[in-house]
């Protein structure tokens, strides 16, 4: 008998989905797709963690905004992930 899929999984799952194209998305509608589903903030922060997810400041946009992306697969360690 299998278990339902944790909180953090099910959002981890819904990250890879909408960030599957590999270009960078604005967090703040993902978090607001993660809040309806019941999944917030911290559970978000370890599915981004679960997921591979890259976050960055948009830079030249007003106002700014964090956008997340999943992390290539050939990316170099150097870069930030998602904490």
């Amino acid at each position: 008998m299998s278990s339902a899929p944790s909180k953090k999984q099910q959002a981890a799952d819904l990250l890879r989905k909408a960030l599957a194209d590999g270009q960078w998305h604005r967090a703040c509608p993902l978090l607001d797709e993660l809040a309806c589903q019941g999944i917030y903030e911290w559970t978000a922060t370890d599915a981004c963690k679960l997921a591979g997810v890259e976050k960055r400041m948009a830079r030249g946009k007003f106002p700014a905004a964090v956008e997340w992306r999943l992390r290539p697969a050939n990316a170099d360690d150097a870069l930030v992930v998602c904490r």
